[in-house]
C-alpha cells in the first residue's frame, strides 16, 4: 500500500513519470556513488537533504543498494506515473521475496524498503516543486528561497510515518495496527483539496 499510496499522491500532485524515473537514479546515484555525480548534481541534493524533506534513514548501503537494483531493473520504457508506480512496486516485490528467501528479517528490512522509495518520492516532489518555482515569475523567489518552499512542499506531499500521538501509537499496537496511515494521509488529502 506504501508504493501505491505514494504513486497516487505523486498524480494528485501533477508530478509527471519522469520527473519519478529522474529522481529515482539521483536517489540512487547520491546513496551509491556520489563521487561519480556532476558538481551541480551532487550539490542539488546536499540542498534536498538540507532541506527538511528527507525521512530519517538509519539503514545500511547494502540493503540500498539491492533496492536500487531492483528498481533500476524494473523501471524501464514508459515514463507514466501509473507504469513506474508499477514498476516500484514490482521492485518492491521482488525485494522482499529475495529476502525471504535468504531468510532475512523482514520487519528490519521493510523499514529501509519503504523509508528509501518514500525518499525517493519526496525527491521528485522537490524537483518538481524546484521546476515550478523557477517558472513563477509573480513570486520572483531567490535561489535559497525556492529551496526552502521545494523542500517544504516534499516534506508535507506525502505521508510522514513518525507519528507521535500517544493515542495513535497505543492503537497501532492493538486493533487497529494500520491506524498510522489514516492518521497520516488525512492532512495531506485535505491539503491537496484546498489547494486544488
Amino acid at each position: 500500500t506504501n508504493v501505491l499510496t505514494n504513486g497516487t499522491l505523486l498524480y494528485l500532485h501533477n508530478i509527471s513519470g519522469s520527473t519519478l524515473k529522474e529522481a529515482a537514479l539521483l536517489y540512487k546515484d547520491f546513496l551509491l556513488n556520489p563521487e561519480k555525480m556532476t558538481p551541480e548534481r551532487l550539490a542539488l541534493m546536499e540542498e534536498f537533504t538540507d532541506s527538511g524533506a528527507v525521512l530519517a534513514d538509519y539503514s545500511a548501503n547494502e540493503m540500498k543498494e539491492v533496492l536500487f537494483k531492483a528498481i533500476e531493473h524494473k523501471v524501464s520504457g514508459s515514463g507514466s506515473v501509473a507504469a513506474l508506480t508499477k514498476s516500484m512496486l514490482g521492485a518492491h516485490a521482488e525485494l522482499v521475496e529475495n529476502l525471504a528467501k535468504k531468510g532475512a528479517k523482514l520487519d528490519e528490512n521493510m523499514t529501509t524498503l519503504y523509508a528509501t522509495g518514500d525518499n525517493v518520492f519526496r525527491l521528485a516532489a522537490f524537483l518538481s516543486e524546484m521546476g515550478n518555482l523557477e517558472q513563477d515569475t509573480e513570486r520572483n523567489l531567490s535561489y535559497d528561497d525556492r529551496v526552502k518552499a521545494a523542500g517544504r512542499f516534499a516534506a508535507t506531499a506525502f505521508l510522514d510515518y513518525d507519528i507521535d500521538a500517544r493515542a495513535v501509537q497505543i492503537a497501532r499496537q492493538t486493533f487497529l495496527p494500520f491506524v498510522s496511515w489514516t492518521y497520516a494521509i488525512t492532512p495531506v488529502l485535505s491539503r491537496i483539496a484546498i489547494e486544488q
